[in-house]
Order: structure tokens, then C-alpha cells, then sequence
């Protein structure tokens, strides 16, 4: 299980043991009130019960930690919310006005799944562009890193376009892929500049 720090631990065994103690004093309280004979096995089993009890809780904070650092982790390798949500909004909203005059069915329709692909495509470019930042040459940081993006983002709005039947389909396609080629170079920049920067970047830079 991942520190929770001196305090918190210390705490946490703190209120077990007096939980635990009082709990098991009580209980041996009433026992002998009305059953001297069986304080110390009563006593053994409420003490066992408990410990069991505090085991388990302790076995699922295991589990669920570990389930956390892997989201986390794989977060911070594969997607970044923030560029997603931006590139969302905006392409989106540009594929909306492409297909405004076809009826409000086709330009809502293709404003809303651009928006989805957007989200989903540019969170993941974005993390590209970010993993080839780092590279020792800038120059050839700038130029992997964005036609990465630009690629895999006219790959994503080809198929889904073509899927979708959307009528204005080159401009569907070609305008969010320039927004993530041409916006790559700044994402690359301010990532290099130490800015949004996911967790397992390289320290040394």
C-alpha cells in the first residue's frame, strides 16, 4: 500500500487500538455480568472479530490505491483533459458552422460527434506530442511531435466522417487536422517551458 504519511498512520493505529481496547473491555464487561465463566473466550472472540474486521478494511484501501496509481498513471501516460476539453469546444463548434446550412440534424450531428472525437483523439495527440518533447533536439521535437498529432487526427476524423455521411466532409475533416497540427507547436512549448506537464515527464528537463 502507498505511504499515507507518518501521521495519518499513526493515527489510523492510534483509533484501531483504542477502538479495539474499548470495544473488547465492554464487551468483557457485560460477559462477566451475566456469564463469568466464558469472559476469556468471549473476549478472544471479539478481539479476533475485530482484527478480522480491520483486516479486510485494510485489504480493500490496498486494492483501491492500487487501482488509483494505475489511473493515474495511465493518465498521465496516454491522456491530458485539459487540451480535450478545449479541442472539444472548439472543433466542435467550427464543424457545427461547416454543416450549418444542411438542416439542424446534420450540423448538430456532426458538431457533436467532432466534439466526442475531438475529446477522446486530442486528449491522446496531446500526450504524443508531450512524450516527444523531452527529445535532446528541439528541432526535431517540433517537428515529430505535431505531425504525429496532425496524422493521427486525420485518420480519426476520416473514419468517423465517412461513417457519420457528414455533407460538408472535406472541411470537417481538414480543419480540425490543422488545428492539432498547428496547435501542437505551442503544446510542445509550453510543455518544454514546464507548463501542464504530465507526472512521468522527465525530471532532468
Amino acid at each position: 500500500m502507498a505511504p499515507l504519511g507518518k501521521l495519518s498512520i499513526a493515527l489510523r493505529v492510534a483509533v484501531f487500538l483504542i477502538a479495539t481496547g474499548t470495544g473488547t473491555l465492554l464487551f468483557m464487561g457485560f460477559m462477566s455480568a451475566y456469564y463469568p465463566k466464558n469472559i476469556t473466550a468471549s473476549a478472544a472472540g471479539i478481539l479476533w472479530l475485530v482484527i478480522c474486521a480491520d483486516m479486510f478494511r485494510r485489504s480493500l484501501d490496498t486494492r483501491f490505491e492500487r487501482l488509483w496509481n494505475w489511473t493515474v498513471t495511465t493518465y498521465h501516460s496516454v491522456f491530458n483533459v485539459w487540451f480535450a476539453l478545449i479541442s472539444a469546444f472548439i472543433n466542435g463548434s467550427l464543424d457545427a458552422f461547416h454543416n450549418w446550412g444542411h438542416g439542424d440534424k446534420a450540423h448538430l450531428y456532426a458538431g457533436a460527434s467532432q466534439a466526442a472525437l475531438s475529446f477522446f483523439s486530442t486528449g491522446v495527440t496531446a500526450r504524443v506530442i508531450q512524450h516527444f518533447s523531452p527529445m535532446k533536439y528541439a528541432m526535431l521535437s517540433y517537428l515529430i511531435g505535431p505531425l504525429s498529432a496532425g496524422a493521427l487526427t486525420f485518420a480519426f476524423c476520416y473514419i468517423v466522417h465517412s461513417l457519420n455521411g457528414t455533407p460538408a466532409f472535406w472541411p470537417s475533416v481538414l480543419t480540425p487536422t490543422l488545428i492539432s497540427y498547428t496547435t501542437g507547436f505551442g503544446t510542445n512549448f509550453l510543455t518544454r517551458m514546464g507548463y501542464m506537464r504530465p507526472r512521468n515527464y522527465p525530471k532532468q528537463n
